[in-house]
């Protein structure tokens, strides 16, 4: 009887200790236990049959295109998730998930709900931890295990990855690329907290800050409702032209953009004291530059370039490095449509305020921005902020390789909030002259654009053709 009670007793711990044990295992754990093997001093290859020379912080790409693509954070639950797939899919849109790899593994309907309406799933780390705060080890964990899950169900690898709370830096970019991964998603526009908007915020925020080639993020983890928002979003989506693509075709036009990228030189410092300031032509032909200086926003822009393009007229734009910086597919797009791009300093700042060496430093660092956005080489004039020269100024300019400064004649003041479409339109016909480089402005809130069409037609009307500076000057 003894006997027997003692095989119980082993028999029952046998059974308690294998429960214990598989408990504690880990749930996702790497194939061959990867992670454990990784060296405190040795930082080595997650797997050498991974070659990815490098992983890049993706926020958008340049393109003279109206596209963005849209990301959802989250896969939600049940009920939220087929609400929204069904607004997706009413309004034809396809997008890409990125889910954890537990969320995945643990919820694998929805993961196969996505799929088969046709959306992408893509890897969102095992936790959504700060990386930055993590060790290798962890690093790598969070980002392999939530792969290795998501392969599991999908049986398909993930492309990409979002890390947690969207802070990158070199070390966790190194870790992603250990683990195979070329691209880290960080979307430029975030709707992370709708709950206190109306179903129309998502349409207004996407029409203020659309910008080309965008990556937009809608968290459904967060938002619930996220579905009641998507029929508006749509809509504004279509009224401005652009068009929602896949993430795959973004990322096509990233790739296409970094192969053919137009690198220029790091410096433009020549030299020289000989320069000329031009704010005419002495010409006896009929013919005219219209010239456009600084920045603004799409809306603004495209109104102008397609005011331009009805009319079959090139231009010159004098940009602003730190907007163009803000916005590179936005100069790309005035450069694709065929106008002449020049340089108008970094940040507009006043030319007589500040040294040699910082104004060197505005003239190369807009110079280098402005060239890496439009993919080529900008024409070779300077304009300075509100037009301030004199000799000290000009010897700088000269001395980063520019001999022409590009000023100007005819300057209706359209900068001005107060200066109507009818004043400006007035001034240009009664002040216009033969070789004439005019003044006007892209700026939002002004009433430049709604002057240009009548000017334009003023001015072929009394004979004039209407040139870039660079035809001008030739």
């Amino acid at each position: 009887m003894k006997n027997k009670k003692l095989v119980s007793i082993i028999v029952i711990s046998m059974i308690v200790t294998m429960i214990l044990t598989s408990c504690s295992k880990d749930k996702y754990p790497l194939k061959d236990d990867k992670v454990t093997n990784v060296s405190k001093n040795v930082i080595s290859k997650v797997d050498k049959n991974i070659k990815v020379s490098n992983c890049d912080e993706i926020s958008c790409a340049i393109t003279d295109k109206k596209v963005i693509s849209i990301v959802i954070q989250g896969m939600g639950n049940e009920d939220s998730l087929s609400k929204l797939l069904k607004e997706l899919k009413n309004n034809n849109l396809k997008v890409t998930f990125f889910a954890s790899g537990i969320k995945v593994s643990e919820e694998s309907n929805l993961a196969k709900a996505i799929i088969s309406d046709g959306h992408k799933i893509e890897n969102s780390t095992l936790t959504s931890a700060d990386l930055t705060k993590e060790s290798y080890k962890n690093k790598v964990k969070e980002i392999e295990r939530s792969g290795e899950a998501i392969e599991k169900v999908l049986k398909e690898k993930c492309k990409y990855l979002r890390v947690g709370k969207d802070n990158i830096n070199k070390k966790v970019k190194d870790v992603a690329k250990d683990c195979g991964y070329k691209y880290i998603i960080n979307p430029t526009i975030r709707f992370t907290d709708l709950s206190n908007e109306d179903e129309q915020y998502l349409g207004k925020m996407f029409l203020e800050k659309r910008k080309r080639g965008n990556l937009v993020l809608l968290d459904l983890d967060s938002n619930p409702d996220l579905y009641k928002y998507i029929s508006y979003f749509a809509e504004k989506i279509k009224e401005k032209s652009y068009k929602a693509i896949s993430l795959d075709d973004l990322i096509d036009l990233y790739e296409k953009r970094k192969v053919e990228q137009y690198k220029p030189k790091k410096q433009i410092d020549v030299p020289c004291n000989q320069y000329n300031i031009i704010k005419d032509y002495k010409t006896d032909e009929k013919k005219i530059a219209l010239t456009f200086d600084d920045w603004a926003s799409d809306d603004t822009v495209d109104e102008i370039l397609d005011i331009l393009d009805r009319y079959n007229i090139k231009s010159t734009f004098f940009l602003i490095g730190e907007g163009v910086e803000e916005n590179p597919s936005l100069a790309y797009t005035i450069s694709q449509r065929g106008h002449e791009i020049a340089n108008h300093t970094y940040s507009h700042k006043d030319v007589n305020t500040i040294s040699s060496e910082e104004l060197k430093k505005e003239i190369n660092k807009g110079y280098q921005v402005i060239a890496k956005a439009i993919n080529k080489e900008p024409s070779k004039y300077l304009r300075t902020p509100r037009g301030i020269i004199d000799e000290e100024v000009g010897q700088t300019i000269a001395s980063c390789g520019y001999k022409d400064i590009v000023l100007y004649g005819i300057d209706p003041k359209d900068w001005e909030a107060n200066v109507s479409s009818d004043e400006i339109v007035d001034y240009m016909i009664n002040n216009s002259k033969s070789g004439g480089i005019t003044l006007l402005h892209i700026l939002d809130g002004k009433h430049t654009a709604e002057a240009l069409p009548r000017v334009i037609e003023n001015l072929q009307n009394q004979g004039y053709e209407i040139v870039t500076v660079g035809e001008l000057l030739n």
